[in-house]
């Protein structure tokens, strides 16, 4: 999405605040007929029971985004991992993992080849975006 890749939020300490300004630019660089919606509920059958997330933001109804911060280490990646797995399985529309802060290199790359992976034979994309 263009718009992710043009925003600058500068150094937030939680991924709360990164959320709150990702919503603000979203919100005022958006068509008029466009909206972000934060914590928007999903459900679906994952492993066999009904289930309902609670992805970070979903704008119109169609793009799905996941936010993470601060990767440094692997318990958050397997966390992002896991989330993006179970988003797939309940999301038709596109799905973007956005990292933000400061970052471990490898982390984002195991995530973008997770997200390659994922992508396969979906026809909607699964991607990672970094500011």
């Amino acid at each position: 999405m263009q718009l992710l890749s043009s925003w600058k939020p500068g150094r937030k300490t939680t991924e709360q605040k990164y959320q709150f300004a990702l919503l603000r630019y979203l919100n005022k660089k958006l068509p008029p007929d466009a909206y972000a919606q934060p914590e928007y509920p999903i459900a679906g059958k994952l492993g066999g029971k009904q289930q309902e997330r609670f992805p970070d933001i979903v704008i119109s109804d169609n793009v799905l985004i996941e936010m993470k911060v601060h990767l440094k280490h692997a318990v958050k990646v397997q966390r992002a991992s896991g989330q993006l797995e179970e988003y797939v399985s309940l999301w038709n529309g596109p799905i973007v993992l956005l990292i933000a802060g400061d970052s471990d290199k490898a982390h984002i790359t195991s995530l973008q080849e997770k997200a390659r992976r994922l992508a396969s034979g979906r026809q909607q994309p699964v991607s990672v975006a970094v500011v």
